[in-house]
């Protein structure tokens, strides 16, 4: 309980120092300047990139920010294309540490029975069940990249299942961001959006992620 507790006060400084950081930078930033900055640099595609792949390792970085960010900065295709570069380094870089340092490693990142229990769903159908929860929405997709390296998946076939089961996931939110762009949406509506639907995740993840265990078993079970 005690764990949960701390989650949950991070998760919303975390949003909170966003939030905060989003306002003060309209109030005091030239927003359309340092967007135009942005998007013609080239050193913002690699910086973006890093970011994602970062996310992967650090569960506290809401996905939907990454995402919708680089929609609004880079437009749907480009940020599409950003996203799963950073996503697959960031994917592969899990993958490579928890098959390196094993599983005393990956029960240091979250609970040893909800480890576990996704092991032991993976077991068997290693290839079509990871593929499912990187599909299928509100499922861990970034503990499963850990998890992933506990099995006997060949590291070519991971990273092909990383970029096709997190494309359309990706692709919409991209859309989402870029969309926010072209409608003239100010930077921090933009990050009350994403605050927004990241405490609503947040808040119904348990329930959603147990709903979609569920589709998951049964596909497993019913082949």
């Amino acid at each position: 309980m005690k764990n949960k507790n701390n989650k949950t006060i991070w998760f919303v400084i975390i949003l909170f120092i966003i939030l905060l950081a989003s306002f003060t930078y309209v109030k005091y930033v030239d927003s359309e300047n340092i967007i135009r900055i942005i998007q013609n640099s080239s050193f913002s595609p690699i910086f973006y990139i890093l970011f994602v792949a970062g996310q992967v390792l650090l569960f506290p970085i809401p996905g939907q920010f990454a995402g919708i960010a680089g929609g609004y900065f880079f437009g749907y295709i480009l940020g599409t294309l950003y996203s799963i570069i950073g996503l697959t380094i960031g994917s592969y870089v899990a993958f490579y540490l928890s098959r390196k340092f094993g599983k005393p490693f990956v029960e240091k990142i979250d609970k040893k029975d909800k480890i576990k229990h996704f092991e032991k769903l993976i077991k068997d159908k290693e290839e079509s069940i990871l593929f499912l929860v990187l599909l299928l929405p509100f499922m861990p997709d970034d503990l499963i990249s850990f998890i992933a390296g506990l099995t006997k998946i060949k590291t070519s076939n991971f990273i092909l299942i990383t970029i096709i089961g997190r494309l359309p996931g990706f692709f919409f939110l991209n859309l989402v961001g870029a969309g926010l762009s072209e409608s003239g949406s100010k930077f921090i509506f933009l990050m009350i959006f994403i605050v927004v639907v990241s405490i609503i995740l947040f808040l119904y993840r348990n329930p959603l992620e147990k709903y979609f265990m569920g589709l998951i078993e049964r596909q497993k079970n019913a082949k």
